[in-house]
C-alpha cells in the first residue's frame, strides 16, 4: 500500500520490491509467522512472474506450506521447481542439479507425510484396533485438536489445528 503512494519517479524497481517481499517473508518465518510469511513470499513470486523466475522465494514459500502442515501444497511446489530446472545445462549445472535433487527429496518427504495409516494418526499402536480403542483414541485426539479448543490461539495455530482435526476425522472414518 505504501508503494502505491510513492511518486512514479521515486518508486522502487520491481526487482527491489521482489527482494523486499522475499526478505520480509524470511524474517516472518524466523519469527514463526508462517501464514504471513507465505503471503509475502507469494507476492515476491507473483512479481517475478513464475516460481521458476524466483526459485529462492518459491522454495521458502514451500517451506511455509510444510510448516503449516499443508504437505500436498509443499510437495507440489517443490516438484514444480525441480521440474523447471531438471534439464538445466551450463556453467552451474552441478549446483543446479544439487538444488533439483534437494527439491525432489523435500517433495518426496512431504508426499510421504501424506501417506498415513489411520491407526498411526489416532496414536494407536495396533494396525487392527478394536472399535472401543478407536473410539477412545479418536475422542482423545479430537479433544486435543478440535478447532474450538484453539479459538483463542494465533491464526497460524488455528490453521494447524484445523488441518490436524481434518486428518483425525479422516482417520476415524477410515
Amino acid at each position: 500500500a505504501e508503494l502505491e503512494r510513492v511518486d512514479a519517479d521515486r518508486r522502487p524497481s520491481p526487482a527491489n520490491v521482489m527482494t523486499l517481499h522475499h526478505n520480509r517473508g524470511k524474517s516472518l518465518m524466523a519469527l514463526g509467522k508462517h501464514l504471513k510469511a507465505r503471503e509475502a513470499l507469494s507476492a515476491a513470486v507473483a512479481i517475478a512472474g513464475a516460481p521458476a523466475d524466483y526459485p529462492a522465494a518459491a522454495d521458502k514459500r514451500a517451506e511455509c506450506d510444510a510448516a503449516l502442515l499443508e504437505h500436498d501444497r509443499a510437495a507440489a511446489a517443490w516438484e514444480g521447481l525441480a521440474a523447471s530446472f531438471a534439464g538445466e545445462t551450463g556453467d552451474d549445472a552441478a549446483a543446479t542439479k544439487a538444488k533439483v535433487d534437494g527439491w525432489a527429496r523435500k517433495a518426496a518427504r512431504e508426499r510421504e507425510k501424506l501417506r498415513f495409516e489411520p491407526h498411526e494418526v489416532l496414536g494407536l499402536e495396533s494396525p487392527r484396533p478394536s472399535e472401543d480403542e478407536v473410539k477412545k483414541a479418536y475422542r482423545k485426539m479430537s479433544i486435543k485438536w478440535h478447532p474450538d479448543r484453539h479459538a483463542a490461539a494465533s491464526d497460524e495455530h488455528k490453521h494447524r489445528a484445523h488441518l490436524q482435526f481434518q486428518r483425525i476425522s479422516a482417520a476415524n472414518d477410515a
